[in-house]
């Protein structure tokens, strides 16, 4: 069977409404009687018979890389151009989904969400210890034994900074580290060019 939304599946729809009259042809203010119970029950009980029959097995309900996108862009748009729908959206949501009030809160994300399948996957590449082990004891030992920035000389806001970056030296010695402040730590890591 086709993929829903598919080209093929939308032809295969077009050819079989072909020659149909459409239901509002020729009527106007025409107004849909509500469903009653009754309908709304039997119209359950046959799409639960329709999946136990195996009836939509055979059906491709995932979205293409395009399709998803596209959908991110439509929703994105809706939300920048109706801002109290986003606000709406967002106070809904709101401590709704903290803590234990999660559905995944406690468990751990195996089958669907697990390992490649997970939005946050990284290759395998753990961010647990991305300086090395103790790495947390060694740089407040360290700033407590140096107690300011080894650049301005504040004793605000102090940082430990690689001079040869960990990820290629995997050195945490204290001859390969200095403290700093957070604003002499961006002008390191981040500097300006001049322009000359």
């Amino acid at each position: 069977m086709a993929k829903v939304n598919s080209p093929e599946w939308k032809e295969k729809i077009s050819k079989a409404l072909k020659g149909r009259k459409a239901w509002n042809k020729g009527i106007t203010g025409y107004k849909k009687k509500p469903c009653s119970w009754k309908d709304k029950k039997n119209i359950s009980d046959g799409v639960k018979m329709a999946w136990a029959d195996g009836k939509f097995s055979k059906v491709d309900y995932s979205k293409s890389a395009e399709q998803r996108k596209n959908l991110s862009e439509a929703r994105k748009r809706f939300y920048r151009e109706h801002p109290e729908a986003a606000k709406e959206h967002s106070d809904k949501l709101k401590g709704k989904m903290v803590g234990r009030k999660n559905p995944n809160y406690g468990k751990k994300h195996i089958g669907l969400n697990g390992g490649e399948d997970n939005t946050f996957w990284k290759g395998g590449v753990s961010t647990l210890n991305y300086r090395g082990i103790g790495w947390d004891r060694i740089s407040e030992d360290l700033r407590k034994e140096r107690k300011k920035c080894e650049v301005c000389g504040t004793k605000k806001d102090l940082r430990v900074h690689h001079k040869i970056p960990y990820r290629i030296s995997k050195d945490n010695s204290k001859n390969n580290l200095m403290v700093v402040c957070n604003k002499c730590h961006g002008k390191i890591e981040y500097p300006r060019k001049s322009k000359n």
